[in-house]
C-alpha cells in the first residue's frame, strides 16, 4: 500500500499546525512540519541582508530534509505536510515584491530548484 500525503497550505497563524497536530495523535498519520534554520529566523537576514537566490536556497534545504523524513516514513501510513510548495512560493514571492524585486527570473530558478528535488 502506498502512502497518502496531504499537504495544508495556508497563511501563517490559521491553523495549519494545530490541525496536523490534532491529526497526528492517530497511529495512522503524521505530522511532517518544515521547521527553520537560524538564517530564516533572523527578520534582517530574510528581508533585508540575503540574495533572493540565498533565501531560496535556505528554503529549499528545509524542503530537501522534509522530502528525505517523508521518503524514509512508513508506505503505509498518512502523511500530513505543513506548508506546501504553493505557501512557500507564496511566501517567497511576497518577499521578494516587498524587496522591490521582480519575481520573473526568480520564479524559474525556483521552478528548477524544485524540480530537482522532485525529479529525485
Amino acid at each position: 500500500m502506498n502512502s497518502v500525503i496531504f499537504c495544508f497550505e495556508g497563511a501563517n497563524d490559521v491553523g495549519k499546525s494545530t490541525l496536523l497536530k490534532k491529526l497526528s495523535n492517530n497511529s495512522l498519520c503524521q505530522n511532517f512540519e518544515l521547521g527553520t534554520t537560524e538564517k530564516l529566523q533572523d527578520y534582517e537576514w530574510w528581508f533585508h541582508n540575503s540574495s533572493p537566490y540565498e533565501l531560496i536556497d535556505e528554503i529549499i534545504g528545509l524542503v530537501t530534509k522534509r522530502e528525505k523524513e517523508i521518503c524514509s516514513f512508513c508506505e503505509s501510513k498518512v502523511c500530513l505536510v505543513d506548508k506546501g510548495y504553493m505557501t512557500l512560493f507564496s511566501r517567497l514571492k511576497a518577499t521578494f515584491l516587498l524587496r522591490g524585486i521582480v519575481p520573473n527570473e526568480l520564479s524559474k530558478y525556483m521552478v528548477m530548484k524544485l524540480k530537482t528535488l522532485i525529479d529525485r
